[in-house]
């Protein structure tokens, strides 16, 4: 994980930046969230739930976005004849990794 402050690298046990002081504990709880939002989004897209898989991915994205949420969007909308949409977001999360 990089600080959201100042990008220094932070190692996973560390509670705070060792550059800045910026506390980090908060942002991995965040991100172990939607982590968790975006695998039961996942079941739930194998499953055949495209439109709850894509409410879950949305929400996990807003938590934290990150390429995989936004490549779980694109699966989600492209499994529910979103086409357009679905590749808006394949690019974005090709843009941004």
């Amino acid at each position: 994980m990089n600080c959201p402050t100042c990008r220094k690298k932070i190692e996973a046990e560390e509670a705070s930046c060792p550059r800045c002081g910026t506390e980090v504990d908060d942002l991995r709880a965040l991100s172990a969230k939607a982590g968790a939002m975006r695998a039961e989004a996942a079941a739930l897209l194998q499953d055949g739930q495209a439109l709850e898989a894509l409410k879950l991915f949305y929400k996990a994205d807003r938590l934290c976005s990150t390429a995989a949420s936004r490549q779980g969007i694109a699966a989600a909308l492209l499994a529910s004849g979103h086409f357009r949409a679905a590749l808006k977001y394949h690019f974005r999360a090709r843009a941004k990794r």
